[in-house]
């Protein structure tokens, strides 16, 4: 048995993934994500938000999250990603881009929106995919680290699940690493959390050990 005081709190949670019922809209998107992120301070956990549609008959919404504390009660320290003009949402929320926690680099939600949270390159999932990766890469530069040294990526995108798209977009992101990469999914959706947004991508990566 753990002592009490190596009981984890809201407060020690570095990511947490939202699963809701909605259209696709800011409307549906912003009142959840405002409530969720009353329980949090800044800086907070990174996030991902995604609808779908398979969830129980009534339900609204489901929630994991992962939270870290040392066996002895201690809370590790966190860093941060750092940023001069970040992309961002189009709600002020105290989510962070990126934290490390130990080995641990999480790597929130990356869409691809401006400073001013307006969508980029509409319509266009290769662009899209392009930006999203790119973004992902500048929050792992903030740690010294790589796209080469991601362990696990989640890859959701607007659309079917027709072979054709999902090699193309496979591939596309493939690119982006040196061979051999972490595990890497891609799971269409209906619609993702707003307007013109086609993809979203998050990521867990580990330091190097000297």
């Amino acid at each position: 048995m753990y002592p009490d005081s190596a009981r984890a709190d809201l407060n020690d949670t570095v990511t947490l993934h939202t699963w809701y019922r909605g259209d696709g809209t800011r409307a549906t998107w912003e009142p959840a994500a405002r409530k969720r992120a009353e329980y949090f301070t800044t800086p907070g956990p990174t996030v991902s938000a995604l609808l779908t549609p398979s969830l129980p008959r009534g339900d609204m919404t489901r929630v994991d999250a992962w939270a870290i504390r040392g066996a002895d009660g201690s809370r590790p320290a966190r860093t941060y990603a750092q940023f001069h003009t970040p992309w961002q949402w189009s709600a002020a929320l105290p989510h962070m881009l990126g934290l490390q926690c130990g080995e641990l680099v999480f790597v929130g939600q990356q869409v691809a929106l401006n400073a001013a949270g307006c969508p980029l390159a509409p319509g266009n999932l290769m662009e899209q995919t392009r930006l999203v990766m790119e973004s992902t890469h500048t929050v792992l530069a903030s740690f010294g680290l790589t796209l080469d040294d991601m362990v696990k990526q989640n890859s959701f995108y607007q659309g079917t699940a027709d072979p054709a798209t999902i090699v193309s977009n496979q591939r596309y992101r493939s690119s982006f690493y040196t061979e051999p990469a972490g595990a890497s999914t891609g799971v269409p959706l209906p619609f993702l959390p707003l307007e013109d947004l086609l993809v979203s991508v998050e990521t867990v990566a580990m330091t190097r050990r000297e």
